[in-house]
């Protein structure tokens, strides 16, 4: 299936599952990244938070995604956390745009919404 029609549907599944609306962006590139460790992650050990320069599609965050700096946040205390963040390093090193899909909820640092997806999309 191609993958642009999983990510719709993981974003449909989403927000049925979710009455807050999750955050997207299709192409972005990540202009910088942060990781983070005791206040700034709240219920995790480690995170790392995540700036994004959008493509030309548009972004639409989160309600609850205010932070002017940092638009998403992942936690990297899991393994699946871990793997994602291992795929963004090379997005960021290689300037290729990412897909993101956010929770649609900000819990782990006030501001920036919790990243719960994310994949090349080319």
């Amino acid at each position: 299936m191609n993958k642009v029609v999983l990510l719709a549907l993981a974003l449909f599944m989403s927000v049925l599952s979710n009455p807050a609306v999750a955050g997207v962006c299709w192409d972005c590139k990540i202009e910088s990244m942060s990781s983070g460790v005791g206040a700034v992650c709240n219920g995790t050990e480690s995170c790392v938070l995540i700036r994004l320069i959008r493509g030309i599609h548009a972004f639409n965050p989160a309600s609850c995604s205010t932070s002017p700096n940092w638009h998403f946040v992942l936690d990297t205390a899991t393994p699946a956390g871990r793997t994602l963040y291992a795929q963004l390093l090379i997005a960021q090193q290689t300037k290729q745009p990412f897909a993101f899909l956010g929770s649609g909820s900000c819990t782990l640092s006030a501001g920036s919404e919790n990243l719960i997806r994310g994949y090349n999309p080319w």
